[in-house]
């Protein structure tokens, strides 16, 4: 593989050197659990009771080749469930009446502003199916109450929900601290520090994303497994050549068509229908779809 840079860094880092970083709409949707976002909480938790240590928290793999608009093509179900960390410390602190505190978290780590069109432009753009959801619900503070009541409704998409339960989880889990014994600067400082000082990453950076649809494929990253169809994706778009705009083109048009269809299942049917019989679980992505 060619133009690839890989470097240690932090969470922190990240999210406060000034960059956007966006998920492609392609790239598969929200969708960790309370069993995930628990995790990552108690990371937290460990690395603020053990400052001394680092906690490695896996890998990012980005397109860097537009320097003002980072695409993720894997990291994206971290990011975004610490970017809504960062939201509900930002909520307590305007809920506490401590405004400059939730200004300064906005400021260092949500959105950064365009001295030309005065707007704050969020620093984590998610893809087509989350993006509004996260922009007016979550980056836009409504409250607890509407989030809450989101969580249940079943009119919106399964991904939309679990990022209103994503963040009432840690809603609920930041006042279990705050009714505790620790203050609202206390918990703060606490995390921002974890995230500039203990949270370490590794950044790998690629300028094809042909390099990094295939890095994404092999990489054996804390979370959720690699659906049957991320796979399949991540395989025909290293396979496309010159066709690759092309194929992503395409393959997001399938996804906008199915909807609320699952893409596995979809995937499945269709092989069954013009080809041959496939098992629904397999030892292997590849093996999944035929392509060995």
């Amino acid at each position: 593989m060619a133009n690839i840079d890989t470097g240690a860094t932090n969470v922190g880092t990240m999210l406060r050197d000034g960059k956007r970083y966006s998920v492609p709409e392609f790239q598969r949707d929200f969708s960790w659990e309370s069993e995930q976002v628990d995790q990552l909480w108690d990371d937290f938790q460990a690395a603020i009771l053990n400052q001394n240590d680092d906690y490695f928290l896996g890998s990012f793999v980005i397109n860097d080749q537009n320097p003002s608009n980072y695409m993720i093509i894997d990291g994206q179900q971290r990011l975004t469930t610490i970017s809504i960390l960062i939201c509900v410390l930002r909520d307590h602190a305007a809920r506490l009446g401590e405004d400059d505190t939730a200004k300064q978290i906005s400021t260092d780590f949500l959105g950064k502003f365009n001295y030309q069109s005065k707007d704050t432009a969020p620093k984590l753009t998610l893809n087509t199916n989350n993006r509004k959801f996260y922009d007016e619900y979550i980056v836009n503070p409504v409250g607890i109450e509407q989030i809450r009541r989101a969580s249940n409704q079943r009119s919106l998409l399964k991904t939309n929900r679990l990022l209103a339960s994503c963040y009432c989880n840690l809603y609920d889990k930041v006042q279990e601290q705050l009714d505790g014994h620790m203050s609202l600067g206390e918990l703060v400082t606490s995390i921002t520090e974890a995230m500039d000082d203990t949270f370490q990453v590794i950044r790998i950076a690629v300028k094809e994303d042909r390099d990094a649809y295939l890095l994404f494929e092999t990489l054996n990253d804390r979370g959720l497994a690699l659906s049957v169809a991320d796979l399949l994706k991540n395989y025909i778009f290293s396979k496309s050549g010159n066709r690759l705009e092309q194929t992503k083109a395409n393959w997001r048009e399938m996804v906008l068509h199915l909807g609320s269809i699952e893409l596995k299942r979809f995937l499945r049917h269709y092989w069954l229908s013009e080809y041959e019989v496939v098992r629904e679980k397999y030892p292997s992505g590849v093996e999944a779809a035929g392509l060995k």
